[in-house]
């Protein structure tokens, strides 16, 4: 970095509308000699189409705070804004419960960037107030935040603790509009929190699953899972259900991925509490998805990896519908391909001959399909994922979008492209289209604007 500035490390990153990842944050002291750890300020644009080093673009604005452990989400409104949550500045201890806003410059008429450059609100907002009774660094923006933006434009806040809430978020006011709840089944210090598939009827649903529970004098890691609907309840309305089983093994700082036949995949993790010199690694991965009649199970008979992958390390969904694994603590510099079971099943896969390049809110899109005259590659869903942005064992960028298919010939499906940016944020995703089966082809690219 610039000056000695420190590095990307511990940065919270999202993609933007014209497909280039914003970064902002990361570590500027690393924790050694009794200091503390510092965060960083800096924020960067990447442009994944531009060799090394021009790809990196260093924004003239800087953070209002500095942050390790930040969490961006991008919005769905017309401004095209990131929010940039929580994180440390300096130790542990010193948890920033604010959040910043960032804009990035765009062309309505093209969905293109005018400039490299990212405008930063001199507003500091405020995060929700600590619970009452609480403990420690029980803010509700602490590190890596859990937000993810729902179909009303609202944000919503699942975080490392057993207290989650949404956000209206009002421009230009230093205290927005959080609803509280505290019902949460455990605390999730490193747990898995995803958005949860769009489809039968789960829009605005939220998974968490698994993490630590370090409530008081209580250090376990849990298998619990839990589910809420968020969207249009009540302030401190929604309910967090248990009716999907826990996982396999209990596990924290595991991957959760979401695959394009809408399961959830989780992979890797640590069994035990403690740090990174006592972890216990689980090599077991793990497979949700929803049955026929909408009952959650867990299959647990997958391949496993050829060694741990714990924290730091990463899940990403590829285009060719299988998974690539890497780094963690253990093992930093090799990576493994994850093929699930969809693409080994021996049903032919569906063929996609003409993606739209551009998909526009609200309109009807026709994709077309490569008609094999064969039932197991009878296309069912049309699909929109987000690529990925996975940091610390997390992706919060994730989505998994189901179009509604309107008709359908041999060769052909017309869809109805999401409403708005709350559905779908701006930007790039990869198209798949899924049998019946639940058998995905290779992606196709779409700009959704």
């Amino acid at each position: 970095m610039p000056n000695n500035e420190g590095d990307l490390f511990c940065a919270g990153s999202t993609w933007t509308p014209e497909g280039k990842l914003l970064v902002a944050g990361g570590t500027a002291i690393y924790g050694s000699g009794g200091q503390g750890w510092g965060g960083g300020e800096l924020i960067y644009l990447f442009d994944p189409l531009l060799p090394l080093p021009q790809a990196w673009v260093l924004q003239d604005e800087r953070m209002l705070r500095p942050r390790w452990y930040p969490t961006l989400t991008m919005l769905g409104d017309a401004q095209d804004r990131v929010l940039s949550f929580g994180g440390l500045s300096l130790g542990l201890t010193d948890v920033k419960n604010t959040y910043e806003e960032y804009t990035v410059k765009i062309d309505a008429s093209t969905g293109l960037a005018q400039s490299d450059s990212v405008s930063v609100s001199p507003v500091l907002y405020d995060g929700p107030d600590p619970p009452p009774g609480s403990f420690g660094n029980d803010h509700w923006l602490g590190l890596y935040p859990r937000t993810n933006l729902l179909s009303n434009g609202e944000v919503f806040l699942s975080g490392y603790t057993q207290d989650s809430a949404s956000l209206e978020h009002v421009t230009g006011v230093s205290d927005s509009d959080w609803n509280h709840d505290d019902t949460a089944e455990v605390r999730r210090h490193g747990g898995g929190s995803v958005l949860f598939p769009n489809f039968a009827g789960y829009e605005d649903v939220i998974m968490a699953i698994g993490g630590r529970n370090n409530a008081g004098t209580t250090n376990v890691v849990t298998d619990s899972v839990q589910w809420a609907r968020i969207s249009g309840a009540s302030p401190s309305a929604w309910i967090w259900n248990d009716s999907w089983p826990d996982l396999g093994q209990a596990r924290w700082r595991a991957n959760t991925t979401l695959l394009p036949d809408g399961s959830v995949l989780v992979v890797g993790g640590n069994t035990v509490p403690g740090n990174e010199t006592t972890e216990v690694p689980t090599t077991t991965s793990e497979r949700f998805y929803l049955d026929a009649q909408g009952v959650g199970h867990w299959q647990s008979n997958l391949p496993a990896p050829n060694g741990p992958r714990t924290y730091h390390s990463a899940a990403v969904l590829l285009p060719s519908g299988k998974v690539f694994i890497a780094g963690g603590n253990s093992r930093d510099w090799d990576y493994q391909v994850y093929v699930p079971g969809y693409l080994t099943s021996g049903l032919e896969q569906p063929v996609l001959t003409n993606v739209p390049g551009v998909i526009n809110y609200g309109a009807n899109q026709v994709v077309q399909i490569s008609h094999l005259d064969m039932a197991s590659t009878d296309v069912e869903r049309i699909v929109l994922m987000r690529p990925a942005s996975v940091t610390h064992h997390n992706d919060y960028d994730q989505r998994y979008v189901e179009l509604d298919v309107l008709s359908a010939t041999d060769t052909s499906i017309t869809v109805a492209a999401p409403l708005d940016a709350n559905h779908a944020p701006r930007g790039y995703y990869m198209v798949f289209a899924v049998s019946a089966q639940g058998t995905p082809s290779e992606a196709g690219w779409t700009l959704l604007r």
